[in-house]
């Protein structure tokens, strides 16, 4: 309790020079982020990445409510396996331009935090129609997340291309794993469920 109280402390210190410090400018804000030890990989879209963060605002900093963030955040030095607290910049677009979007850039890292090797996370690999799209890819019985995330199937190795290529229409398939290390995964389980919230 005392280390989340200081790194809290510290955020509120640091956030507050930020703001003491920064000029003016209509279209920033700046704030506390917490960033989750695994993430969504998906196809992007327009000028999005394929990586999605799920990430922690404002009170929502320590529930259970997490959000994707499908943009780029600058500075950060993102690895797999840790939770991150971070205060982060967002610029909002020019709002004459088209197709614009926010801009988000690290401001200062506030805690980087490994998590235990037990934490399983659960993400999603594949959707059926009317959006059919698998975020899995193979190579000679090697496979990854279309964001470059090495894949460890253990023993779902035969049942996961099968798995893959038979989703029904509103159907997702998710995968539950561990952290193997900052580029690898490692797959405990395999299932077929029906649309998520926010997710549809």
């Amino acid at each position: 309790m005392k280390r989340v109280s200081k790194t809290l402390s510290t955020a509120v210190l640091v956030l507050f020079s930020v703001l003491l410090s920064c000029e003016e400018d209509d279209r920033s804000q700046t704030y506390l982020m917490r960033i989750n030890h695994f993430t969504q990989p998906a196809f992007p879209y327009y000028t999005n990445g394929n990586t999605f963060h799920f990430v922690q605002t404002g009170k929502d900093i320590g529930s259970n409510k997490w959000e994707m963030l499908g943009r780029t955040i600058r500075g950060l030095n993102y690895e797999l396996g840790y939770v991150y607290d971070i205060i982060v910049k967002r610029t909002d677009p020019d709002p004459n331009l088209a197709d614009a979007t926010p801009k988000y850039t690290v401001v200062s890292v506030i805690r980087q935090e490994k998590v235990t090797d037990d934490v399983t996370f659960t993400i999603t690999l594949a959707r059926g129609e009317p959006l059919a799209e698998s975020y899995v890819t193979e190579n000679e019985g090697a496979f990854k997340t279309v964001d470059g995330i090495a894949i460890l199937c253990e023993s779902f190795c035969d049942e996961l291309p099968d798995k893959l290529g038979s989703l029904q229409t509103s159907e997702f398939l998710r995968g539950t794993f561990r952290h193997v290390d900052g580029e690898t995964i490692s797959l405990v389980d395999l299932e077929i469920t029906g649309p998520l919230p926010n997710q549809d």
